[in-house]
């Protein structure tokens, strides 16, 4: 049953959370994802280049520590965990179903990535509908996606007129939620309306059943040529991107101390595919940018049963230096 709570009392309940250690979400002054110390630093997803992403994935996150001195009675493995009832709040459904995409990739055969599973299984996601799509938005050009979803969401929250509205998604969800009071056949009645004039909002639509085209354009270097020209190579639309996954892992001495650690890497770099022998089998940035739009709408299609590694957020087409727009590559495709 949805829930409803005035946006004071909301915020204070907010506010005990962080002030027992177990608030995540977008800090408006670190402008980054990951503990919120004060309510009152707590801003949205809008306001933040990054994505959640970074809770689960963190920018740089050490993986295990020794000293020389003793490798094997001093290596320690360094598995986050949050504490016991910590929140997450104010992701985009978007940014949650990209997060199902990477669990679903960490998660993939015999091997489960514990780092980012500890922080996953150890959090409730509590999602912010979008009742103000930006113009950058084509969520619901992708199958499931909606300014409203709830891939990978515990508790939907939509506000309106001053309260909020929590639609518990999953029984963690309910739990949370439990106590605060029932909504009425008026606020539901209200949320619908609501709902159904933020999706009419998302004007931006692209053809996304399109892994076979795409594959077929892979070759024509004439179709890919403006890319290559225009991106720079800065990374910025892989970093932004709640979806992406690479990573590279380094080791760190200092005196005897050493740490593994892992930090986020992007298919962007002319040093991501650069091998010991000095060869690179993308040395243009055109093979690069190429590869970026291929995985996101037909290689991981093709390998994951139609779906696409992307969830139409936007960032990437907002933060990008040179106007690189993934829909217009879409578009473009099935011309």
């Amino acid at each position: 049953m949805a829930k409803k709570i005035s946006d004071e009392k909301l915020k204070n309940w907010l506010g005990e959370l962080a002030s027992a250690g177990k608030l995540y979400g977008p800090d408006a002054k670190k402008m980054r994802w990951g503990k919120v110390d004060s309510v009152e630093n707590l801003g949205n997803a809008f306001e933040i280049k990054t994505s959640p992403k970074e809770v689960f994935l963190p920018q740089d996150q050490t993986m295990f520590k020794y000293d020389l001195t003793d490798p094997a009675g001093t290596f320690a493995e360094i598995v986050p965990h949050p504490p016991e009832g910590a929140v997450l709040w104010g992701l985009r459904p978007c940014d949650a179903k990209a997060l199902m995409l990477i669990h679903r990739v960490y998660n993939e055969g015999s091997y489960k990535d514990v780092y980012f599973n500890s922080l996953w299984e150890g959090m409730t996601k509590i999602a912010v509908g979008c009742t103000n799509p930006l113009s950058t938005c084509f969520c619901t050009s992708f199958e499931g996606g909606n300014p409203f979803g709830t891939d990978g969401v515990d508790v939907l929250a939509t506000k309106i007129d001053g309260q909020w509205i929590l639609e518990p998604v999953t029984e963690r969800g309910e739990k949370l939620i439990a106590d605060f009071d029932d909504a009425t056949d008026a606020d539901n009645e209200t949320l619908k309306r609501v709902k159904q004039a933020a999706i009419e909002k998302v004007d931006s639509t692209v053809p996304t059943v399109i892994a076979e085209k795409l594959w077929e354009k892979f070759g024509d270097e004439d179709f890919w040529f403006d890319l290559g020209a225009t991106c720079l190579g800065c990374g910025i639309c892989t970093f932004v991107c709640p979806s992406c996954y690479c990573f590279d892992i380094n080791e760190e001495q200092i005196d005897r101390r050493v740490r593994r650690y892992r930090t986020w890497d992007s298919c962007q770099f002319a040093l991501f595919t650069l091998e010991a022998s000095g060869h690179n089998p993308r040395p243009t940035q055109l093979q690069r940018i190429r590869q970026r739009m291929m995985h996101k709408l037909s290689f991981f299609a093709k390998r994951y049963d139609g779906t696409q590694l992307c969830v139409g957020c936007g960032r990437c087409i907002s933060a990008c230096p040179t106007s690189i727009d993934i829909r217009d590559v879409a578009r473009r495709a099935m011309a």
